[in-house]
């Protein structure tokens, strides 16, 4: 089964954040990414997914959102 892949801007727009802070997450860990190329990152639906959850988790929420 696959999943979608997104650009960071996708990322960025779902998740109501600048693109600096959706690169911020990936380059500290906190997102996983797919590199490809020099420039290129895609973030899995699954990731966004997971890490949705763990901010939702962190902040004590009980549910977390699904990236639609």
């Amino acid at each position: 089964m696959s999943s979608q892949l997104f650009t960071t801007t996708e990322v960025a727009a779902r998740t109501h954040v600048a693109e600096g802070t959706v690169r911020g997450w990936i380059k500290t860990g906190r997102l996983q990414a797919l590199r490809l190329g020099k420039r290129r990152l895609r973030v899995s639906e699954n990731a966004l997914e997971a890490f949705i959850a763990t901010v939702y988790e962190e902040a004590g929420n009980e549910e977390p959102l699904t990236c639609d």
